[in-house]
């Protein structure tokens, strides 16, 4: 937007302090030779000018920093946001090409400091600004924001690669799940209010007081079997790979998840503590690195349709910014300017998929204050945010990724 006396200092002009993408200069600009000379070139010179305005606020955090631009003319329009680029294409083969449209997704690739290096593309920054909402509420023919109190929001944690060299989008649910969308057998407890009130997390979840009321408490296993295998939870094998994916997604929401979710194998090697960075925790979880546990996990991998997120994946939820390029530890992430640009931290306590290798009854939380904790697996009852991947075919039909009007996907 152009705008004038900005930062009150009597300066005029295009404010691209927060711009990403493509700022329109001039459109419709007509170009034209002379009739009586039609190889006569048209010449023109044009000076872009910017300004660094210096303001009284502290810019500490600015030094070091390198500016870049280009000057673009053509006869197309140019896409300015990464739903311009892919409305009506294969999303997962579109954010290739165009992922740099959104300064929030960063490709991990070994360029990245302190990145996973697994070629993925993945969203990170603040809850507002990051914009990969997705709604699943079983069609594509609806637009604007999701209906039932969010039920059926997701957020998109990136874009993997599988083994056919095809990117596939991994999402996570949006907010915590309910006994309605998992079942009140296998790992569940009950209420998560019956434990903790509202207030007692000091206004960190991100919902609200209505919907926190509504949230289930689920064990990570069941007390037949309290140890921390992922292939042996209750959680795991009855709430999420059952009730969640045949009875809530596929028969409750008519989504078809025989052709829209892919078996995923998930690694469950553990890691000895949260003392580490996101890449730390990365490579021991994915057995990149040989950790020599005291608890060996029986089952390295399974195969599954429905998981929860790893540490790493909360790690690089963040903003390179805010962690220094992802070198603090994943027990320093309750700083306030971490958690703020943080997207996957709700604000409740949550599980996720890595277990400890130091024990056989701990597995890592995300805390309420956005610390990583451990927990043992069946003495506490925690929220849960099903995560899984859809297949690499998967078409962007509308929306703009905002939570108001989030991606609407088919598989046609």
């Amino acid at each position: 937007d152009y705008k004038t006396n900005i930062g009150n200092k009597g300066i005029n002009g295009f404010d691209i302090t927060e711009a990403t993408g493509l700022i329109p200069i001039a459109k419709k600009y007509e170009i034209s030779a002379e009739a009586e000379k039609p190889t006569a070139k048209t010449i023109q010179e044009w000076e872009i000018k910017v300004t660094f305005i210096n303001l009284d606020s502290n810019q500490n955090k600015n030094t070091g920093k390198v500016f870049n631009g280009q000057l673009i003319l053509q006869k197309d329009v140019m896409p300015t946001s990464l739903a311009e680029a892919c409305t009506e294409k294969v999303l997962s083969e579109c954010i290739k090409e165009n992922y740099k449209l959104d300064k929030n997704i960063y490709f991990h690739n070994e360029e990245l400091e302190g990145g996973a290096q697994d070629d993925s593309y993945r969203y990170s920054g603040s809850f507002e600004k990051v914009k990969n909402f997705v709604c699943l509420d079983g069609g594509e023919t609806s637009e604007g924001a999701c209906a039932n109190d969010d039920s059926d929001l997701y957020r998109i944690i990136g874009f993997f690669p599988n083994k056919s060299d095809e990117y596939e989008i991994k999402l996570i649910k949006y907010d915590y799940a309910t006994s309605t969308q998992l079942g009140e057998g296998g790992a569940y407890k009950g209420l998560y209010s019956v434990d903790k009130t509202y207030s007692e997390f000091g206004g960190n979840y991100r919902g609200t007081e209505e919907k926190y009321n509504t949230i289930a408490g689920y064990y990570w296993t069941s007390s037949s079997n309290e140890i921390n295998e992922w292939a042996e939870s209750a959680l795991r094998e009855t709430n999420l790979n059952d009730y969640y994916l045949n009875t809530y997604l596929k028969n409750t929401k008519g989504i078809d998840t025989d052709n829209l979710i892919t078996i995923n194998t998930w690694n469950l090697n553990g890691h000895d503590n949260y003392e580490v960075t996101p890449k730390e925790m990365y490579d021991n979880e994915m057995n990149i690195v040989e950790s020599s546990p005291e608890y060996p996990t029986k089952t390295k991998k399974i195969d599954n349709k429905i998981g929860l997120m790893y540490v790493s994946d909360y790690g690089y939820a963040a903003s390179p910014s805010s962690t220094s390029n992802y070198t603090k530890t994943l027990f320093s992430y309750d700083l306030e300017d971490i958690r703020a640009n943080n997207w996957m931290f709700m604000g409740l306590w949550d599980w996720t998929i890595s277990r400890t290798s130091v024990n056989s009854f701990d597995v890592f939380r995300a805390d309420y204050d956005g610390i990583i904790k451990l927990s043992n697996v069946y003495t506490y009852a925690w929220g849960v945010r099903p995560s899984f991947y859809l297949q690499s075919s998967v078409r962007l039909t509308k929306g703009d990724g905002s939570k108001t009007n989030p991606y609407r996907l088919s598989l046609n």
